[in-house]
């Protein structure tokens, strides 16, 4: 009994050290018990109730690394679905240097009003106003910016108004303003295109809020402190192209 106990423990030490190399080593078993019942330390039943054991427990050990091979590929697999469905959903980081922004507004408008000779009259017009647009920073340190927007409107530069006319007629969307703008350091801007006014306006006393000026401005603020700031606007707006003409002597 001593001798088969003390078989048992060597056959499960093997079994641990062994376990991944389970076909070859469950051949070298059969063997050994067999060596054992025919020199006499095994009887028959014994050695056959060893190998019922050793079936068994390695019909157990066959079904654990199975299950474990299962589960290790199923955690592999939906870690891997995971890893792509992020890099899938991953917005780019261009995509993020984009704002879009836009506005829609109705309106009845009703005007009392005088023509120059005095005479009175009255006016009566539904309006609308619909804008859409975008800025990018083409660079990440935002040095770089490029911008467009879209408005409805005739092409008065003071007014995006529509007015409800001309028989249910579908009017065309108009540029609203396109530019580019460097900024080398943080009190300059280079901004060069159609774009917002970047002079001083007292609300509307001067200039239109409106009136989007074409060519080039070059906006600098200095901040001394939190009560004193500096600011200087150059600018080269253009109102008209010209080209010369020549003329036969």
């Amino acid at each position: 009994m001593i001798k088969r106990i003390a078989f048992v423990v060597l056959i499960a030490a093997a079994m641990v050290t062994q376990t991944a190399q389970m076909p070859c080593y469950a051949g070298q078993v059969d063997v050994l018990i067999n060596k054992l019942m025919e020199k006499g330390v095994l009887s028959p039943s014994e050695a056959d109730e060893l190998l019922s054991e050793m079936k068994d427990e390695r019909v157990r050990q066959e079904q654990t690394v199975r299950e474990l091979t299962t589960e290790a590929a199923r955690e592999a697999a939906k870690k891997t679905v995971q890893t792509e469905a992020k890099d899938w959903a991953k917005v780019p980081g261009w995509v993020d240097r984009i704002k879009f922004k836009g506005d829609f507004r109705l309106r009845y408008q009703y005007e009392d009003r005088k023509k120059s000779d005095g005479e009175k009259f009255t006016r009566n017009r539904g309006r609308y106003r619909w804008r859409f647009g975008a800025v990018a920073d083409v660079t990440e340190d935002k040095k770089w910016q490029v911008g467009f927007g879209l408005a409805s409107g005739s092409g008065d530069p003071r007014s995006t108004n529509q007015t409800f006319q001309n028989d249910f007629e579908t009017p065309d969307a108009r540029i609203d303003y396109a530019y580019a703008q460097w900024r080398p350091v943080k009190e300059v801007k280079v901004i060069g295109g159609q774009f917002k006014n970047p002079l001083y306006k007292p609300k509307d006393l001067m200039w239109d809020s409106d009136i989007r000026p074409q060519g080039v401005s070059v906006p600098i603020n200095i901040k001394a402190n939190d009560r004193l700031a500096f600011f200087l606007n150059p600018a080269l707006f253009v109102l008209d192209h010209f080209k010369s003409e020549e003329t036969n002597a």
